[in-house]
């Protein structure tokens, strides 16, 4: 969840501009983005990409009719979240991140180990190939004596 500060500062406007545009947008954003007096509005991340278009459409030059139409054609909002955004995530977002990717750089990792077994193998038959041919060829010399 995200607090009317931290849209704040993703977006670079004032708080106050983030209350007057969810009031502005209400039907597109959830109950929490728009709570009863005295409640401390909480976005979610759907709020938020309605948010980022919203913003978005806005500093385009877009009036707030357009803006709805927009909205009301999309149902919510399809903008991929900015990587400043990554500042405002909640740490359980984070560390789910965090552990993907440690999943898939330990799937990397074993790929890599097999791989380097199979090398491994490779070498060794390599190497007893050579050991027979330098063999072989020294009969040939000696033969040739």
């Amino acid at each position: 969840m995200y607090t009317t500060a931290d849209l704040s500062a993703l977006f670079g406007v004032s708080q106050q501009a983030i209350r007057s545009r969810s009031d502005e947008f209400e039907e597109y954003l959830s109950r929490g983005a728009v709570p009863e007096p005295g409640q401390q509005r909480l976005y979610t991340d759907a709020d938020c990409e309605v948010m980022i278009t919203i913003n978005e459409l806005h500093n385009s030059g877009w009036t707030i009719p357009l803006i709805k139409a927009e909205l009301a054609n999309t149902k919510r909002a399809r903008a991929t979240l900015p990587k400043s955004i990554a500042k405002v995530l909640p740490k359980s977002e984070q560390l789910a991140e965090a552990e993907a990717l440690a999943l898939e750089l330990q799937e990397k990792l074993k790929a890599s180990r097999t791989e380097n077994n199979v090398l491994r193998e490779q070498l060794a038959e390599a190497r007893a190939e050579i050991k027979a041919l330098n063999r072989e060829i020294g009969r040939m010399e000696a033969g040739k004596e």
